[in-house]
This record gives C-alpha cells, structure tokens and sequence, in this order.
C-alpha cells in the first residue's frame, strides 16, 4: 500500500500508483537532457499519457542505463535508486523493501493486489504555472488484500504445540494517502521535486495473545492502526552533457498504536522500523566516449526498534567500452567502512555487510 510511483525501462514496481514509461531506448535516453527526460510520457492510473513534469503524482525515473551505471546485480539494489524507497539487507538474499515506512521482517506494504472487488478511490488535481511550475495534489484509498501468511500460517514448536496460527478471518488492510507536490524546472540544467505526504493505514497486521492463561497460540489479527508522513526532495542536476547527478532526502515520522481491545504481543516493533532521515547522491561522468566514472553516497539514519546504528556508505564503478560487443567494469561496493549493520539483528548479533570490490565482463551477442 506504499504510494510511491516508479516510472522505469528495466525496472516496474508494481505500486498502487504504478506508472509506465513509454520512453525512448537506453541509448537515446543516455542523450536527453534533464528537460527531454522531463518531457518523457508515462501513463498513470488514469490510462492517459502524459509528461512527468505535469504528471499530478510523485513519480522517481530510472533508467536501463542508470542501473546499468549503478553496478547494482539484484532488483532491491536497483531499487534503491528511486526516491523514497528504502531497501535494507536482511543477509546476503534477502531485503526489507519499503516506501514511506512500515519496513519489517514481512514487510507488505510495497505490492497492492487491485481487485476490481474492493474500493479504491483515487482524486488527482494539478496547477501548471508560468516558468515550467507543476503543483499537484491527490488523495486516494488502497487496500492490502489478505496473504496466505495470514490466512493460514502454522508455526509449530519442537513438541509439536501450535505456536503461531492463521486467521481465515483477517481483514483487508486499508490506507488512505494524502499527497501535495511541487516540480520546477528553473533551468535545463536543473530540475526539482517535492513531495509532502501523509498515510492512514487502518487494519494494520498484529500478533493477538488468546484471551486464556495459556500464551499460545499467537493469531494473527488485525487491530492496530498508524499513520506515516513526511518529507521527499529530489534534485537532478546536469552541469554539462558528459555529467549528471541526482541528490535526494527523505524525511519519514511513522506510528503505530493499538485499537481498543487490542491483545497485540509484538510490542507496535514488529510492523514499523525505520529510519527518519535517508539521503542518496548519485553521479555520472562520461570520461571519455569509451570510459566512464559513476559514484553513489546514501546515508541512512538509525532504525529505532530493534535499534541498527546510522550508517554512511559509498560505492563506485570504473567502465570500459572496450568495443562494441564488450563492456570491462571495476565496481565497488560499501567502500567507506570494513563492515556495517542494516536491518534487524539476528540471535548471535548483527549480520554485518562488507566492503567488495569486483570486476565486471559483459559481452553482447
């Protein structure tokens, strides 16, 4: 039920706000300054193309060639080059993904299921003012249809007593979403956007203790509720042909409580963890027409419950057109510390990611 939208060649996030891009290919979007890539058509909920600089919806572009760039080799990695969306490693294989809060061990606010059974209102509207100005604003209500973790999950102890059930009862998940944004183009070499949103989730998944003397066994329910609101900032930025950045921030306050009657066990900890403050930059120059240099800051604040430190990262990537076919790449990643923690500690402590640095071979046939 997360409402961030992602307009993408290679990659399309199956959002409630979903957006798809009929752009150009990768390499003629390598040419298009900010203001082409501004005039790019994508077609929102409403079937209807039209260009991102007017589109009444916060909306992140990444490209083929950004992922490519980026040196990134899973999907959650290229993800972490949208705005707003906030991706942490669990270990090796497996991420929290999340946009504008809720991230958890099951996190399930990213991927909305539409049911043409459910109702899913959606109110858009948008300014277009002198000087490339766009001011918008939406409000619209999603709906996280039950997964089968809920409907019947069995966690069973050693001695064979259900620790954990499913509720063939579960009720949907609902959200309603306020949204106002600000997009300006001062300049063809500049572009920014601002986003201000607000969330209400009600039916929010918990953990209900019976009502017994026996502990056991934990149902899942649905009788907490919170809300989620902040801050997003995206700038890009193209001093010159051969160079380009991106630099973006969020801010991100999330709460959860408990409704009336509530027996929820999981201390409002186990659906929400996440950082208040996430900031990205991400740069590309064209050394040259066969070399080129990219580099990737993020800085991501504390996790509050269970607490993960703040930590700072940086990655970078070397490329080598060598020839038409092939493309040589030195890539690193996490370069700034030995090792960092990112999600939630596990029993024997954190798992902690390390600095790597790999080469890269791509042929084309």
């Amino acid at each position: 039920m997360s409402y961030r939208s992602i307009a993408s060649i290679a990659l399309l996030l199956l959002l409630p706000r979903q957006a798809m891009s009929s752009e150009p290919g990768p390499q003629d979007l390598k040419r298009l300054s900010i203001e082409q890539l501004m005039q790019i058509d994508v077609t929102l909920a409403a079937r209807r193309p039209e260009p991102i600089a007017t589109a009444p919806t916060a909306i992140s572009v990444v490209t083929g060639d950004d992922i490519r760039r980026a040196g990134v080799t899973t999907i959650a990695d290229a993800v972490t080059l949208a705005d707003g969306v906030h991706v942490a490693r669990f270990n090796n294989g497996t991420w929290s993904v999340t946009a504008r809060g809720f991230a958890a061990v099951g996190a399930n606010k990213m991927l909305v299921m539409i049911s043409g059974g459910e109702w899913q209102p959606n109110v858009r509207a948008r300014w277009l003012l002198p000087r490339q100005q766009t001011l918008w604003g939406s409000v619209a209500r999603a709906v996280r249809r039950p997964t089968r973790f809920e409907d019947d999950i069995v966690v069973r102890l050693p001695n064979g007593l259900v620790a954990v059930s499913g509720n063939e009862d579960f009720r949907a998940e609902t959200v309603v979403a306020a949204e106002v944004g600000y997009r300006v183009q001062p300049a063809p070499l500049l572009g920014i956007d601002a986003t201000v949103f607000h969330h209400a989730y009600d039916r929010v998944r918990s953990q209900e203790a019976p009502a017994g003397a026996v502990p056991i066994p934990l149902v899942v329910g649905n009788t907490l509720n919170g809300t989620s609101h902040g801050l997003e900032l995206g700038v890009n930025l193209q001093p010159f042909a051969a160079w380009r950045s991106h630099v973006a921030y969020t801010f991100l306050d999330v709460s959860l409580a408990r409704d009336p009657g509530s027996r929820d066990v999981g201390g409002l900890t186990t659906e929400a963890n996440d950082p208040r403050h996430v900031f990205t930059l991400r740069t590309s120059v064209d050394l040259s027409q066969r070399v080129e240099l990219d580099a990737r800051w993020r800085s991501i604040g504390e996790l509050p419950h269970p607490r993960v430190p703040s930590y700072s990262e940086a990655a970078a990537r070397l490329g080598w057109h060598a020839s038409a076919h092939v493309d040589l790449a030195l890539v690193g990643e996490d370069l700034l510390h030995a090792q960092h923690a990112e999600f939630n500690p596990v029993a024997a402590g954190f798992e902690l990611f390390q600095r790597s640095i790999r080469a890269v071979f791509t042929a084309r046939f």
